[in-house]
């Protein structure tokens, strides 16, 4: 696959990179599995270190006349390489380098394909059978507590299956769940207490206090 690449680009080469696996037979790197990056035209080695890698072997790409070695930390090298390489671009499609033209067209393309087509018709609401029980979500009175009975996003399912819900306002709250997403979901919400407890059940975190009952 590097034999089509132009330009290969190495993040601290190791001995995955070595050409040794494949030239030297004798080579304790003998048939490892490993990147050709040297069959590309060109590449860029970013490396910390010139040392031997865990074999203790060197590594002969180092020295390949298509490879340029860039030492130091990876992040500043690759800033240094991706500045050089669009400076490049610009001072090409300059001068309409054919090889620029064609990306430029490939971009145009590339653009259109992008364009969003026409708007989809905007989802009409669901309609709900009408509710043969209720279901009374109230307020959490525990100190500390900020978790609710039923999230928003299981209203739906209760309704099409014949339940009304009540939830108290502001009984989401604290659980990151406005009025308005139970309301938009199906929900009556209601702020009397009495309404929510006339249900025909009522689910809660805790156990009802005795002022609630």
């Amino acid at each position: 696959i590097f034999s089509s690449v132009d330009c290969a680009v190495v993040v601290g080469a190791g001995d995955c990179v070595n050409p040794a696996s494949a030239e030297d037979p004798n080579s304790a790197l003998a048939g490892m599995p490993v990147l050709e990056v040297w069959n590309a035209k060109h590449s860029i080695v970013l490396e910390q270190s010139l040392e031997a890698e865990h074999l203790g072997m060197d590594n002969a790409l180092f020295s390949r006349k298509n490879n340029v070695m860039l030492r130091g930390s990876a992040l500043p090298s690759m800033e240094t390489v991706n500045r050089e390489l669009n400076q490049m671009f610009r001072t090409r499609r300059k001068i309409g380098h054919p090889a620029v033209a064609l990306n430029l067209e490939d971009e145009k393309k590339q653009e259109k394909d992008q364009q969003p087509g026409p708007a989809a018709p905007a989802a009409l609401p669901e309609t709900f059978p009408a509710p043969i029980k209720w279901i009374g979500v109230p307020n959490e009175v525990k100190l500390g507590e900020r978790r609710v009975a039923l999230a928003p996003k299981h209203i739906p399912q209760l309704r099409r299956l014949g339940f009304g819900v009540r939830i108290e306002t502001d009984a989401g709250m604290l659980a990151s769940f406005p009025d308005e997403a139970y309301a938009t979901a199906g929900a009556q919400v209601s702020s009397d207490p009495q309404n929510i407890w006339s249900s025909d059940l009522v689910v809660k975190i805790h156990a009802p206090t005795e002022p609630e009952i």
